[in-house]
């Protein structure tokens, strides 16, 4: 699964307005927020920040180190027109990772649509979001899972 489409599975169409932080949802300014920090990290290559922003269940399911390496990766690597404007944030309802050989149940994540630049392409993608000790971490998929125990 390309880093694209994994982060995401990341987002929900209450336009945020990423210039005047307006939304048709809560949270949708919050979002892109946490969206922007992330695309800063992108654009500088700054793994390390995306790392401190996966959600643990990704954390568990891959290994960090794992993830680091796909993060750092050409794959998802820098890209200096990384861009993600959040379209709707939905409300926090249950969600399932899904990862190539299950899913990891996670109680309140949100569901947000954004319009995404990539590699000066755009396209519109989702992706979840889940507030972990007040704030938000996103779910990718870092490429084989880990051996279950």
């Amino acid at each position: 699964m390309s880093f694209i489409v994994a982060v995401l599975a990341l987002v929900g169409v209450a336009a945020c307005d990423t210039d005047s932080g307006e939304s048709t949802r809560e949270g949708g300014p919050e979002v892109q927020k946490f969206l922007n920090q992330l695309d800063e990290a992108v654009r500088k290559g700054d793994t390390d920040f995306r790392i401190a922003r996966l959600h643990p269940a990704v954390i568990e399911r891959y290994g960090e180190q794992q993830c680091h390496d796909f993060l750092a990766s050409p794959q998802a690597g820098p890209d200096p027109s990384r861009r993600d404007r959040v379209e709707r944030v939905d409300k926090p309802e249950p969600f399932d990772f899904t990862t190539d050989d299950g899913a990891v149940p996670i109680p309140d994540a949100q569901l947000v649509l954004v319009k995404e630049t990539f590699e000066k392409k755009t396209t519109t993608r989702e992706l979840h979001v889940a507030k972990v000790d007040g704030e938000f971490r996103y779910f990718i998929d870092c490429g084989p899972p880990l051996q279950r125990q």
